[in-house]
């Protein structure tokens, strides 16, 4: 990826956020800081912003939210770090404010992690360019190069690990031999950190355009071998094999429609995208049957995303088969989907990866049309209660429950299709059983 330094003296222009803060710190000693120097520089897109300050930044922050109609909240009070994320008529984006990490602005930037990310602009004279860039984070940033700032950041905080290797998965970068060496002997400091930082990394390592790259950077750092066990290394090319087929798997689905997309990219919470839970669940399948379930168990997810993990670790190559014999309605696969533990936006992508090459995955096109319109929520039973109770004076509980199941298996089979003949189907089924 070229760097144009052209970039840094155009900053103000591309982002008029930024302009406006330059024009409200007059009175402080300031620098954009990190990543937005380095996306800059190659030209991509600038959605978070850090800065960093000479004492307290955080006057500043908060008038700075208020004249972009923003939202003002603290990272972290102690150390006086705050976020302000801009309100519905700027742009969108994240502008973190913190203090200087050192007594100047090159010590503050040699306690960073890679030298790609240890560069800085100062904020009152953006238009001149003059990059600050202590670690010689420029070359490193044009050969393509990740490179620690020293083995301390590494140790001071290991999900350094993780950021490397999904900056290297985002950005095609390699990771220089020394700088992995150091993460190998860094990486079990990876079991001390909070599980959610992990999650996020690991999430967004999964989503990175350069996947496959980015985990051989998992495996050969060692991160890979202490979050997930041996059998992540042991079983590699399964391991990768099987998140390059999950991609495939969407994108044969979003060539024969592509409202699949939006099935692909929703987030079933804060930064977990159904494609990357569905490549987490088969990956960590690669590796050791029993692991999805042992992650689903132990690391942070929401109750959503654990339900949907669960339910595709098992789902197998007969499901596709059992497919087959629904009837072809959006409620009969709503009902079988709800079944299976998987919504059905994420039920028939994981079903079109595990038919692969069988020719069963053409079978699942059509069904597109039918599952597009089905929402999160399950479908309404074509009885209720009160029916129940009233028509064949069954008690509430679990006597109910077994009722509603019947009737759903039967919608799933194909011998209901409305609620005159769940009626009749179920007033058949207990008059039977006298």
């Amino acid at each position: 990826m070229p760097v144009d330094f052209d970039n840094l003296s155009r900053l103000a222009e591309r982002c008029t956020l930024l302009d406006q803060l330059s024009s409200m710190s007059s009175a402080y000693t300031g620098y954009l800081v990190g990543g937005a120097v380095r996306d800059a520089l190659l030209g991509r897109p600038l959605v978070d912003l850090d800065f960093a300050f000479a004492g307290d930044p955080t006057p500043l922050a908060r008038d700075f939210a208020r004249k972009i109609n923003g939202h003002w909240f603290w990272l972290d009070s102690a150390r006086r770090q705050s976020r302000v994320v801009a309100g519905k008529s700027a742009p969108a984006l994240v502008c973190d404010f913190a203090p200087l990490r050192a007594a100047d602005i090159d010590g503050d930037l040699k306690a960073r992690d890679f030298t790609v990310n240890a560069m800085a602009l100062k904020l009152s004279d953006l238009a001149s360019a003059n990059l600050l860039d202590p670690t010689d984070g420029l070359s490193d940033l044009n050969h393509g190069c990740l490179r620690m700032t020293s083995e301390d950041a590494l140790r001071d905080d290991p999900l350094r690990i993780l950021k490397g290797v999904r900056h290297a998965a985002e950005m095609d970068f390699a990771i220089v031999p020394s700088t992995l060496n150091a993460m190998r002997r860094q990486a079990p400091g990876l079991n001390r950190v909070a599980l959610e930082r992990v999650r996020q990394e690991v999430s967004r390592i999964l989503s990175a355009e350069h996947v496959v790259f980015g985990l051989e950077q998992l495996s050969g750092s060692g991160a890979g071998t202490v979050l997930f066990g041996q059998g992540f290394s042991t079983n590699f090319t399964a391991v990768s094999a099987v998140v390059t087929v999950c991609r495939q798997a969407w994108s044969a689905l979003i060539a024969t429609d592509s409202r699949v997309e939006k099935w692909r990219d929703e987030e079933l919470e804060q930064g977990l995208t159904a494609a990357t839970l569905m490549s987490f669940v088969f990956m960590l399948r690669a590796i050791h049957p029993d692991l999805p379930e042992e992650i689903a168990s132990r690391w942070p997810l929401s109750r959503r995303s654990r339900s949907n993990m669960l339910g595709l670790n098992a789902l197998e190559l007969s499901d596709v088969s059992e497919l087959k014999a629904l009837p072809a309605t959006s409620r009969a696969f709503a009902l079988w989907s709800q079944r299976k533990g998987v919504e059905p936006k994420l039920l028939l992508p994981a079903l079109y990866k595990l038919a692969g090459s069988t020719g069963a995955a053409s079978y699942l096109h059509p069904w597109v049309e039918l599952v597009e319109p089905l929402e999160q929520a399950p479908p309404k039973d074509l009885v209720d209660g009160c029916w129940l109770r009233e028509v064949l004076s069954l008690e509430d509980g679990p006597e109910m429950g077994r009722a509603l199941e019947i009737l759903r298996n039967a919608e799933i089979s194909g011998a209901v299709a409305n609620v005159a003949q769940a009626h009749d189907f179920l007033v058949r089924q207990y008059q039977n059983k006298d």
